[in-house]
């Protein structure tokens, strides 16, 4: 069973009865056209939303944040998936700013760029921080936007960035792993204007002059809305790489306010906006264009819905179809052992489980 079929049928586990089934239109592409996607597997980055979190208290391994198993990775591997992406925590990985880096943290990386190599798949180091470093400051914790001035002093700035990446690079070179891209920051907001353009041009610059030839994924401001792209960033691309080798990188969920908490009933967000299956549009498009316009490549590193509520496997599958189209990668949010009841889950309950229990019955025979 392949990867693409996986998904989709995992999307329609269980009943709805908040709104009528649809079927799917018959021009809808064949599943084996679909577009090419990968998986989250998200877990490092867990229990950084508290308030006590910084680099100085960064939590438990194995009660506030999570290493998944080698049999998970395995898993997905198995059934088709070629393209991982890795969340993890800046301050974990380097407590001290400009410091060395944690030697936990960073074998757990290498082990899975490592395992990627040998199962020739890709792999996604992705630093999801938001634009900012939590850190202890005069008896406060301060989550620190990068370059920002607190009270005329800048507590992170990008050359802080440049480091730890630096660190990151060179630990990969020295354990002869390469993983195939670097998430240079996932979901900046809120950075001032035009203020992360120019901390990712000065970082894709920095990981060029130390001879990195990785593929580097450059998030937009903003949450990476793709919806606001352009809003967000102009007409125009911004990054000048002499390698010619960046994405860049937009996320889309498709609740009412696009935030990927899905707290609305499908009925009910039917019911204030009976267009939403047009969303997929709606939302990609601007992205999407601004890439054709600029003949520049990019990457959905973020996309997913319930995954107990059939009506949404429609809105996926209209996406999914854009995206073929435009010759655009996904990546699906997410995977990870300790998601529990997490409406986006697409864990598999245990490494003998075929999935879904559609996914078995339709598979038996």
């Amino acid at each position: 069973m392949s990867c693409r079929k996986w998904l989709l049928l995992s999307l329609l586990v269980g009943a709805c009865n908040e709104a009528p089934e649809t079927t799917i239109p018959p021009t809808q592409p064949s599943l084996s056209q679909q577009v090419n996607f990968g998986v989250s597997i998200a877990g490092a980055e867990f229990g950084s939303d508290g308030l006590s979190f910084s680099n100085e208290q960064p939590g438990v391994l194995g009660e506030d944040y999570f290493h998944n198993k080698p049999w998970t990775f395995n898993w997905f591997q198995e059934e088709g998936v070629d393209l991982f992406r890795v969340p993890f925590r800046w301050e974990r990985i380097q407590p001290q700013l400009n410091g060395p880096l944690d030697e936990t943290e960073l074998m757990r990386l290498l082990k899975i760029a490592e395992w990627a190599s040998k199962k020739n798949v890709r792999v996604i180091f992705d630093l999801h921080n938001f634009g900012r470093y939590s850190i202890h400051h005069e008896g406060e914790i301060i989550s620190a936007v990068v370059d920002k001035k607190y009270n005329s002093q800048v507590l992170v700035s990008s050359d802080n960035l440049i480091d730890v990446w630096s660190k990151i690079i060179r630990a990969c070179d020295t354990a002869n792993v390469t993983p195939w891209a670097l998430g240079l920051m996932n979901e900046p907001h809120d950075m001032g204007l035009g203020k992360w353009r120019k901390i990712s041009r000065r970082l894709v610059l920095g990981i060029r002059e130390m001879g990195s030839k990785h593929t580097l994924l450059v998030s937009g401001d903003g949450w990476s809305s793709a919806e606001n792209w352009r809003k967000q960033h102009g007409a125009k691309t911004w990054i000048d790489d002499p390698l010619d080798n960046v994405l860049y990188e937009a996320h889309v969920y498709f609740d009412h306010d696009g935030a990927g908490k899905y707290g609305l009933s499908f009925g009910e967000e039917l019911r204030r906006d009976p267009n939403m299956y047009e969303r997929p549009r709606q939302r990609l498009q601007p992205f999407l264009e601004w890439l054709k316009k600029n003949n520049a490549r990019g990457i959905i590193g973020e996309i997913g819905v319930p995954n107990s509520i059939k009506p949404w496997e429609r809105v996926v599958r209209k996406a999914m179809l854009l995206l073929q189209q435009h010759d655009v990668e996904m990546i699906y949010w997410a995977a990870g052992e300790w998601w529990g009841d997490y409406p986006m889950s697409i864990q598999p309950p245990s490494k003998s489980s075929l999935g879904s229990d559609l996914f078995r019955s339709l598979t038996a025979n």
